[in-house]
Formats: C-alpha cells, sequence, structure tokens
C-alpha cells in the first residue's frame, strides 16, 4: 500500500462496488476475505500514518435518508475511533460522507481493500516522508513488509 505514497486507503464491506471504484482511475483491488475493518485498522495505523495536513484524515460512508429514519446506530464507528484515537490521538473526528460522494473519493484511492463489514477511507502522507506530527518512525522495511503482506494476500486469492 506504500507504493503511491499520499493519498486514500479504503477499507470497504462485501457490499461495497469494489471491481467498479477500482476500475475507474486504477485503484489496486486487494480481498481480505474474513478479515474486519477494525483489525485491519489496527494493522495499517502500525504502519502508516493518517495525514497531519487533512482536516479529517478518515472519511465513513453516511447512513442512507431510511436508515436514518429507522434510528440505524453504526455501531462499529465507535471501534474505529477507538482505533484510531489509540494510534493518531485527536483523528477520530470522522468525515461522514454521502453514499455517492463516498464512492467518488473511493475511486481516486492507490487501494481498496474488500473486507466483511462497513468501509472507511484513510488519508495517508507519503511513507517515506512521515507528518512531524506523527512520532512514530516509518522506515522502508515496515513499509515493503506490509506491502509485501497484501500482495501475499492477493495472490492466495488469485
Amino acid at each position: 500500500m506504500s507504493g503511491k505514497g499520499r493519498g486514500y486507503k479504503v477499507l470497504a464491506d462485501a457490499n461495497f462496488p469494489v471491481s467498479s471504484v477500482s476500475r475507474a482511475l486504477g485503484a489496486r483491488e486487494l480481498r481480505e476475505d474474513g478479515h474486519r475493518i477494525s483489525d485491519l485498522l489496527e494493522a495499517i495505523l502500525k504502519f502508516f500514518p493518517l495525514d497531519a495536513y487533512v482536516d479529517k484524515p478518515v472519511a465513513v460512508m453516511d447512513p442512507t435518508a431510511s436508515d436514518k429514519a429507522k434510528g440505524v446506530k453504526v455501531m462499529i464507528w465507535d471501534d474505529y475511533r477507538k482505533i484510531i484515537e489509540k494510534h493518531e490521538a485527536g483523528k477520530a473526528n470522522f468525515d461522514v460522507v454521502e453514499r455517492f460522494a463516498f464512492y467518488e473519493r473511493a475511486k481516486r484511492a492507490y487501494a481498496v481493500v474488500q473486507t466483511g463489514y462497513k468501509q472507511v477511507v484513510l488519508t495517508t502522507p507519503h511513507p517515506l516522508n512521515p507528518c512531524p506530527h506523527n512520532r512514530r518512525d516509518l522506515d522502508e522495511f515496515e513499509a515493503a513488509h506490509w506491502l509485501n503482506y497484501f500482495s501475499q494476500r492477493q495472490n492466495k486469492a488469485e
């Protein structure tokens, strides 16, 4: 995931149109069937900081009007907030994006990772030039290790 540097990384659920979104501008489509987004989010944030120069580097898809009318709450967002706050204090204020606007944002992603439930867009800085506000030191080995992990998972799926 580090190959393109600054930009969007999308973690999407099984119902997200990953193939069509990925094909739009050539995003890398990855499958992580059986993995929860919260587990992947935990792993990704160990290697990739969120962009310190973006007000809301995490975006989630707004529930539909009909879901809101029914009082549907997206409980998994609380898990996402806890994970993000653990790794990136003060960054858990989500940009809640309307469904089709979310798809458009996802089309500009470097990687779209399909998982089991719900979706989130992460905005990250260039991995070898991390933001000064993030005290983690990302080195090339860690970034290469993470990219290798996803490549191996993708090869097994094919």
